[in-house]
């Protein structure tokens, strides 16, 4: 057997180097693309979460709740007027 020639070591060298770039990109890539999964997958269970129902989501009408709501309340939103306050046009409080 022969000594290896120098071009023949460096160019072993040079693909070393660059299999190892590669390696390094590949790794990263697959990390990215691990964390992208976890975050769409995160989202589309948020999304579900959000407009399930039809949008309702976790939040259902509380029916008891609005009819036992506080008259006054319940008298701005019907236009009603109070007798402590005035309202504008707008339905805004002076």
């Amino acid at each position: 057997a022969r000594e290896p020639r120098e071009e023949d070591v460096m160019r072993i060298q040079q693909l070393e180097f660059a299999l190892a770039e590669s390696q390094e990109l590949v790794r990263t890539a697959e990390e990215r693309m691990q964390q992208l999964r976890k975050e769409l997958l995160l989202r589309e269970e948020n999304y579900n979460k959000t407009f399930r129902n039809g949008g309702a989501g976790e939040k259902v009408l509380n029916v008891d709740g609005a009819l036992n709501a506080d008259a006054g309340v319940m008298g701005w939103m019907l236009n009603k007027k109070d007798s402590g306050r005035k309202t504008s046009g707008r339905g805004t409080f002076r």
